[in-house]
């Protein structure tokens, strides 16, 4: 599956930028990362490239996908998550139910 939706040139420029800080060549990272170097170059470049690819070059570097990613599609993944307060509100609820029970039932109702 090849991704079109993000930003290939920030991308580019951060999977190259994570290659040099480990001080390795395209070849040593393509073959750490078991793809084909000009596969690599052309991802450097700017072209398209696959989810498996994105996946063993990151495993290579040993760093999270997201930290390849333009920040904005990066910044996706640490959105918080709507939850889901509806177990919340319902113990509340019946705690409160219980509470004026035993209230009414002390004074005899």
């Amino acid at each position: 599956m090849e991704k079109e939706d993000i930003s290939t040139e920030s991308l580019a420029s951060n999977l190259r930028a994570a290659r040099m800080a480990e001080g390795w060549s395209v070849e040593e990272l393509a073959d750490r990362a078991d793809i084909e170097a000009e596969d690599l170059y052309a991802i450097e470049r700017g072209a398209k490239y696959q989810e498996a690819q994105l996946s063993a070059l990151s495993r290579a570097l040993g760093i999270p996908v997201r930290m390849l990613l333009p920040n904005d599609v990066a910044n996706r993944f640490d959105a918080p998550k709507s939850k889901n307060n509806w177990p919340t509100i319902i113990v509340t609820a019946l705690f409160v139910l219980v509470a004026i029970r035993t209230l009414l039932a002390s004074f005899g109702y």
